[in-house]
């Protein structure tokens, strides 16, 4: 995920012989970040998003199986999502390791050849929302 965008998470749910479930929309989650210096929840509502009538109904109270996060920093986050249906008490809570990184292009971007104890000048451009910042490096 890129810092500074905001990207979409969700839950995909499979029965004990791996059938995909359709949907689990409707149901209640509770959507859970290591560090929220580098990813944070965000709501539908605050980003003016398209959302459907049950799961606005379900964040407002709690999170629905769809979310969308915001990288704020550069780093490595865990995300981990649990049903909070007492009914669901036995199934296993999920996590994976989000990393949030900054967007780049090296210039020259061609294949490039030089030989050993030679130097060359190269710049890196950080995308920042689509904006390019530039900085001059030699190796």
């Amino acid at each position: 995920m890129n810092k500074g965008e905001i990207s979409e998470l969700n839950v995909n749910a499979y029965d004990d012989k791996e059938n995909l479930f359709s949907t689990v929309e409707g149901f209640r989650f509770l959507w859970k970040v290591s560090n929220n210096k580098i990813l944070e929840l965000v709501n539908f509502s605050n980003e003016r998003r398209d959302n459907t009538v049950k799961r606005a109904e379900i964040e407002k109270s709690a999170h629905s199986d769809y979310i969308l996060t915001k990288g704020l920093s550069t780093g490595k986050v865990n995300v981990s999502v649990e049903l909070l249906d007492e009914e669901f008490k036995g199934v296993t809570p999920h996590s994976k390791i989000i990393y949030v990184v900054e967007q780049f292009t090296i210039f020259p971007e061609s294949p490039l050849y030089i030989l050993p104890n030679n130097t060359f000048e190269y710049n890196i451009k950080l995308i920042v929302n689509e904006n390019q910042r530039e900085g001059k490096h030699i190796l």
